[in-house]
Formats: C-alpha cells, sequence, structure tokens
C-alpha cells in the first residue's frame, strides 16, 4: 500500500472534482502558487484546511490522514480538537512545549483506542508543529 501524504491527498480530490489548482485557489481565496505549494509539501500543514476540504467535499481527517469517519466521529472528533486548541490558547503563556506536546498525544492516543484515528506518529507529529 503505497502512502499518501496530505498534498497528495487534496491533489487527488481536486482532479477527481476536475478542479484547476486555480479554480481551488479561487475557491478558499488563495493563489495557485499556495495550492500547488501544498500539494509538493512545501506547505505542510495549511491554514485553510477546513475550507479546503469544504471546496473538495471531503473532511478534515480525510485530508489529514486518508480516513472518511462517520459524520458523528467527524463532529466528535472537531469538538473534542476544539477543546483541546482552546485549553491549549488559554494555557500557551504557562505550558511548555513539552506539556503541550503531552496534551495532545494523548488525545491523539485516546481518540486512537476509540479507532477514531488511525494516523501514524509521524502525522501527529506535523499537526502538532502546525499549533
Amino acid at each position: 500500500m503505497t502512502y499518501m501524504k496530505l498534498g497528495d491527498r487534496i491533489r487527488k480530490c481536486r482532479e477527481q472534482k476536475d478542479m484547476s489548482q486555480e479554480d481551488l485557489g479561487k475557491a478558499i481565496g488563495q493563489t495557485q502558487q499556495t495550492i500547488a505549494a501544498i500539494e509538493d509539501g512545501t506547505i505542510e500543514n495549511p491554514r485553510r484546511l477546513k475550507k479546503i476540504a469544504e471546496a473538495l467535499g471531503v473532511t478534515e481527517a480525510y485530508l489529514r490522514f486518508g480516513e472518511s469517519p462517520s459524520r458523528e466521529d467527524e463532529e466528535r472528533f472537531t469538538e473534542a480538537q476544539f477543546l483541546v486548541e482552546q485549553f491549549l490558547i488559554s494555557h500557551r503563556k504557562s505550558l511548555t512545549l513539552r506539556d503541550k506536546f503531552l496534551v495532545v498525544s494523548r488525545l491523539y492516543l485516546h481518540m486512537k483506542r476509540c479507532n477514531q484515528v488511525t494516523a501514524s506518529d509521524a502525522d501527529v507529529k506535523r499537526a502538532f508543529m502546525g499549533l
């Protein structure tokens, strides 16, 4: 099985919808060059991933991790992600980088145990670096 990165999944979805990089860029308010940088991996953690997912008709989880959770699982994941992000934002000055990593790692492990994500450790590290 070939491992696909985020940019590869975005390219695949874009091509399946017969969209050019320029079309996708216009749909999310970005340039063709930005979409090209995302697809080739130069930009590993795009800030507008939610808009990209919406424009392509897929979930953020699919683009990040290559899986398609149920709508209910997607909502639970989004809520948990939001709560963790709010916690990290509100405590950003008092938490060390190590503490932040522990919070994200424990959330990831819990979700993995619940079969809500099957991302690799490398995917989690890449996602964490975007915080």
